[in-house]
Parts: structure tokens; sequence; C-alpha cells
């Protein structure tokens, strides 16, 4: 019977010398049973494996009680292998010791399936630390939310932004929490002006960028992080209409198509302002964004009521500003007027300062934001820009999707 067990068995006597052994001990020691038989454990096996052995039969012998261990060894091809070691102590009819009978089963795929579990479970955990210390790190507003878009982190940036507590938000649905739900599409990975409304009942318009994690063993949660912008109140602007005047004929605008940005290109703007202001005097309501002193404009082009947002770093002109390195705001200040707006338009000269303290990849990605917002909307944008002040690839690469209108000057030339 023992021999034809296939797990490997064989019985040692109280002198630990070996007395029967089955095919699979043969086989787990590379022996014939003629070369076993009579044998110790320290003849049979490596020193590290006999010391163990002999361990485990002091523990059963002390204890009567089988005692059974994982163990791992290296075998004849140099592969780590692991088995289960049982130890039995035989006793005769007098309770006299007469052996030890030890069996060993090879759970090489079973310990490697368990330590495989353990380091995706570790590494879960870990991912979910890490996620929660970052968003706990962070200096902006974050959490994360499940599939069904209940809230399960949130750091503390975002409650004190939102004046609520951590437990009255956790497992809170987080389209509660704005004011037009609708907006907010799980998944989009282009940033949106959204506007909160706090525990107070206050509203806080923020600029809110989500991400979607995924990992094996995790479900997928999106991670949404979001920046005040109240500060940009000053930005934000009720559409103001100029008195409607006659225009003259050589001068009149082009007609733009809702939900398209156009672009000029050339070194000087004055016809790109000349058609700007014939659209805002034709009764098209306007924003105007602008390198240039907006005093001069205004004089210049007559344009006494169209909202202008100066691109400087001029704190101190009273004027409604956007500096260089504050390209983030551009997008919220132009969401923010075209949904006030039917068949608006937005003017934008100056867009190559924002390069200043800006990569030209980062303006270009700014100006793709503004895009998602102007395609969405009933009204449309004119950026004037030079195209030598750039990069060929980069000018194309902004102005792919983009409409051209043309100069006087290349009308003429056609």
């Amino acid at each position: 019977m023992v021999r034809s067990i296939p797990s490997v068995v064989y019985f040692k006597n109280k002198l630990g010398q070996a007395v029967i052994c089955n095919k699979a001990f043969e086989k787990f020691t590379n022996l014939s049973s003629s070369e076993i038989i009579g044998k110790t454990d320290k003849q049979l096996f490596p020193q590290n494996i006999a010391d163990k052995f002999f361990e485990l039969d002091q523990e059963a012998i002390t204890t009567g009680e089988t005692i059974r261990e994982t163990m791992d060894f290296i075998d004849q091809e140099g592969e780590k292998k692991f088995i289960e070691v049982t130890k039995t102590v035989i006793f005769d009819s007098q309770e006299n010791m007469e052996g030890i009978v030890t069996l060993m089963r090879d759970v090489t795929e079973h310990v490697i399936s368990e330590e495989t579990l353990k380091i995706s479970r570790d590494e879960l955990v870990q991912t979910y630390e890490f996620i929660h210390n970052l968003m706990e790190l962070s200096p902006i507003a974050t959490l994360s939310l499940d599939n069904d878009m209940r809230i399960i982190t949130i750091n503390q940036r975002a409650l004190d932004a939102l004046g609520f507590e951590f437990d009255e938000l956790i497992g809170v649905s987080f389209l509660n929490l704005l004011k037009k739900p609708e907006k907010f599409k799980r998944g989009s990975t282009k940033s949106k002006v959204l506007e909160f409304i706090t525990k107070e009942g206050t509203s806080l318009m923020a600029n809110v960028s989500q991400s979607i994690v995924t990992k094996e063993g995790m479900d997928e949660r999106a991670v949404i992080t979001f920046q005040n912008i109240s500060d940009l109140r000053s930005l934000f602007f009720d559409p103001l209409q100029e008195e409607i005047s006659d225009i003259n004929i050589n001068s009149k605008y082009i007609e733009l198509e809702a939900g398209h940005i156009y672009y000029k290109d050339g070194i000087e703007s004055d016809e790109s302002y000349t058609m700007f202001a014939n659209m805002v005097k034709s009764g098209i309501p306007g924003l105007c964004i602008t390198r240039q002193n907006p005093e001069r404009i205004r004089a210049e082009y007559g344009l006494l009521k169209t909202p202008f947002i100066w691109l400087t770093k001029n704190q101190e002109s009273g004027q409604p500003y956007i500096n260089s390195s504050e390209l983030y705001k551009l997008q919220p200040a132009i969401y923010n007027f075209i949904e006030k707006v039917d068949r608006g338009v937005v003017f934008l000269d100056g867009l190559e300062y924002l390069a200043l303290d800006n990569d030209i990849k980062s303006v270009i990605k700014a100006v793709e934001e503004v895009n998602d917002s102007v395609m969405s909307s009933t009204s449309s944008m004119v950026i004037h820009v030079d195209s030598l002040t750039l990069e060929q690839k980069d000018f194309h690469l902004m102005t792919r999707w983009m409409k051209h209108i043309k100069s006087s000057v290349e009308d003429a030339g056609e």
C-alpha cells in the first residue's frame, strides 16, 4: 500500500534509519530502495533538509502530534520547489515508539499561486494607499468615484473648498454636488468648468479634470481634480451690446459659422480688429482678449461697451487681465462668456504672448480646450496669429481644425 501511494512516503525506525519507502521516495532522492534502506536523513539529503527534518522529528516526538510544515528546496535541476512535510510518530501496543512516518507532497504550484495572489493583494493595497496618500498630499482638491459615481475618497483640500466633513460626502453621488449634473460626463479627458454647490448653498465655479484609474483586481475608478476659479470672477462678464451702427460695405465682416474657431494669419492685426468691431457693432455680443492696451483698442475702433481681457503682467492697470503664466484662466473666461450669449463672438490677439511662460504644446492644448467649449456652443471665435512666430509643425497642429480667414492682401493676390 505504501509503495502505491503517489506522494513521497517513508518510514524510519527509532534509530532514524529508513525501513520502508515507496517509488515516489526513490524518485525524489534519485536512489533505489536498496540504496535507501538503512540510511539516515543525513545520508540521504543535503544538510539543510536533514537538519529541518530532524527538527520536525523532535517536535513530533515531544508533542505526540502530527506535524505539518511547508518548506522549500532546490531540486536536481536547480529549480526551487515547495513540499508539504507531514511527520507522524508510530507507537507499539505498549506505547513505545517504533519510528516515524514521513509523508511529503509537492505543493509548488499551490504555493506559487498563493504567493502570486499575495503579491497581487499587496500591490492592490499599495495602489489604494498610493492614491490615498497622493490625494492627501496634493495641493489640488481631489476625490475619486466608483462606477456609480459615488464618492469613495476625498482629500482635505476638496472638503475645505466645499465646506463638508469627510463622513458627509463618502458614499454620496458626485452629481449631487453639481448645479448642472448633466454637464459632467464620466470618463471625459477634457477639462470643463462646472458649478458646485457648497454645504452652505453657495456657488463655487471650478475647472474640473478627471482621469480613469484601472488596475487588475481593482474596480475602475474616476479620479476628479478641481480648481476653484472663483478668483476669476473679474473675468466673467455679462454681455453688453454696442450701439448698432451702419457698417461700411468695404469693411463688412464675413459671416462666421457657429461652433467654429477661425484664424487670421499675419503680422498686422488691424484687419482682424476691424472685422471684430464691425461684428459687435452689427449687434453680435463680443469678448476681446488682447495683448494690446484695451483702452487704446476701445478708442481706435469705437468699442465702448464690449468686455476686454488684457494679456499682461500689469496688475495695477485696473483692467481684467490674464498673466502669461495663468494659461488655465483662458478657457473658463471664454466658456463663461459664450454660455451667456446666443451667437456671440470671441476675438483673441496675443496667443504668442501666452507662449512666453508656457511651452507651445501647453498653449495648443489650452486652445484645444477652448475649441471644445466653442464647438458645443452657438458662438464662434477668431484668433489672430502670426505664423512666422511659430514652428511650422506647431502652427499646423494648432490650426488644423480651424477655418482660415484670408486677409485682403491674400485675396488681392488671388
